[in-house]
């Protein structure tokens, strides 16, 4: 049994995490122990490699990420809170039921992606590749979304039909309920 899992560490700028990481003995299921249960915050990750991980009930706050790999990461139910990522890539992995808020995605690379019953809240995700992901039942509240390469979404029409229905109905009914609650 790792007793690095389940532990529920606070990181601060003086934990050199990035060292952690890079340690030779450090293994894919180590690197996956310790997020799970865990909360970092004020962290700056550069060039960060969690390829292959599993990442559960974390909790990422006020953190800079950069230049970072998550491909082929298994991410469940994880709160991301004031956090950029900048020039990362997500290629391949498999994001459920998490929620970001007042997170900016630059330059990432979101490929191969599957993207299920996520939330999104005053983010923005500039410049993101979206090429053949999987996206459903994810909620886009207040977010800007700005040169987004979607290649599949002409290629499966019913499914991007549906999304954007979901997303105008989302919208109308948050306008419509501020709209009773102003009177």
């Amino acid at each position: 049994m790792n007793s690095l899992q389940n532990s529920n560490w606070t990181y601060n700028q003086n934990f050199s995490f990035q060292r952690l990481l890079k340690e030779k003995h450090f293994n894919e299921s180590a690197k996956s122990a310790l997020f799970n249960g865990t909360i970092i915050e004020n962290n700056n990750w550069d060039n960060v490699d969690l390829t292959n991980s599993d990442i559960e009930t974390t909790r990422i706050l006020k953190t800079d990420i950069q230049n970072c790999y998550f491909d082929n990461t298994d991410i469940h139910s994880i709160w991301v809170i004031d956090t950029n990522f900048e020039n990362t890539s997500f290629r391949g992995a498999n994001i459920v039921d998490c929620t970001f808020i007042n997170c900016k995605f630059i330059n990432c690379d979101l490929s191969d992606v599957t993207l299920n019953d996520c939330t999104f809240r005053h983010c923005e995700l500039c410049n993101i590749n979206l090429l053949d992901g999987s996206f459903t039942m994810n909620v886009f509240t207040n977010c800007l979304l700005e040169k987004m390469c979607f290649k599949n979404v002409l290629s499966n029409r019913l499914r991007s039909f549906l999304t954007m229905l979901g997303i105008i109905i989302g919208i109308s009914s948050v306008i419509i309920l501020v709209g009773f609650a102003q009177g």
